[in-house]
């Protein structure tokens, strides 16, 4: 089941698994390596990412197999993801180290299967997205 709670953290972590899943569902395939690779990402920046490090790769898993979750495209993902982003921000608990780190792991995360012209848009929709919103870099 999904971390889905009313909290902060529970607001961080529901977006960090749609920004994750939006950016691996863009190429068309969702890879073995890529949900590995959010695993490590995770707890490599487990000091810098918004929400439970320990949780979100377990969120993406579950947002992967859910039929719920199946039929959203990247964008459906990118949207429900800053939806839930705000949330956080509103609670006074982001910081822009929190933003940077989310950036930081969507340009690894997306080096794994290759960086299409889909990947790439998606890549842009959320920093862009960060950056306006936010003042993310």
């Amino acid at each position: 089941m999904i971390s889905v709670d009313s909290t902060p953290e529970g607001a961080a972590n529901l977006s960090m698994a749609h920004f994750f899943l939006a950016l691996m569902k863009a190429d068309g395939v969702v890879s073995e390596g890529e949900i590995r690779k959010i695993e490590i990402l995770s707890h490599k920046f487990r000091h810098g990412l918004p929400g439970n490090s320990d949780i979100i790769p377990d969120d993406v898993k579950f947002m992967h197999n859910d039929s719920a979750f199946l039929r959203m495209m990247s964008m459906d993902h990118v949207n429900d993801g800053f939806v839930a982003f705000d949330k956080f921000v509103e609670s006074g608990q982001a910081e822009v180290e929190h933003m940077e780190t989310v950036v930081e792991m969507i340009d690894i995360l997306a080096e794994v299967d290759g960086v299409t012209p889909n990947v790439k848009v998606i890549m842009d929709k959320i920093k862009e997205g960060l950056a306006k919103r936010y003042g993310a870099k």
